[in-house]
């Protein structure tokens, strides 16, 4: 669910507390959304359960299986979306620490940072995780209102 959160780690980086409790609280609330969606989910299949005890023609009940999966396929785009943009401002971060220590340290695109750099990203790692930790209220807020559409 999180594993954009690796961005700012080497293999011999530790996890930093802010990352952690960022990835903590995106995982909350995707478990959240995720126990929030099952009514609407049963009520899909319920729905569709309906479609195929019917004696209508393969044409109608395809229609009315589709018609029982949109609500769902609306909110699954809507996560999709929601999550997708909150991992591109967590990645853009990201590309600004990897400039801003690279400036620091006069590195040039192709040099491998060193455990000497390690201080500096972290640092700037946390800033960004939390920043981005600012965020996941809205986050949970735009995507539970999608379940009371």
């Amino acid at each position: 669910n999180a594993e954009y959160m690796g961005v700012f780690r080497s293999p011999a980086m530790a996890k930093s507390h802010a990352q952690a409790d960022l990835e903590s609280a995106v995982e909350k609330t995707i478990d959240g959304f995720e126990l929030s969606m099952r009514p609407l989910q049963k009520k899909q299949f319920e729905c569709q359960a309906r479609c195929v005890d019917s004696n209508a023609p393969a044409a109608q009940v395809q229609s009315c299986l589709q018609n029982c999966a949109r609500q769902m396929m609306e909110v699954a785009n809507t996560f999709q979306t929601e999550m997708q943009a909150f991992q591109n401002k967590y990645m853009r971060c990201a590309q600004l620490c990897d400039d801003r220590v690279r400036a620091q340290f006069n590195l040039g695109p192709s040099q491998q940072f060193g455990e000497q750099h390690e201080p500096a990203l972290i640092q700037c790692a946390d800033e960004c995780s939390a920043e981005q930790l600012k965020l996941v209220p809205g986050l949970a807020g735009r995507l539970n209102s999608v379940l009371h559409k």
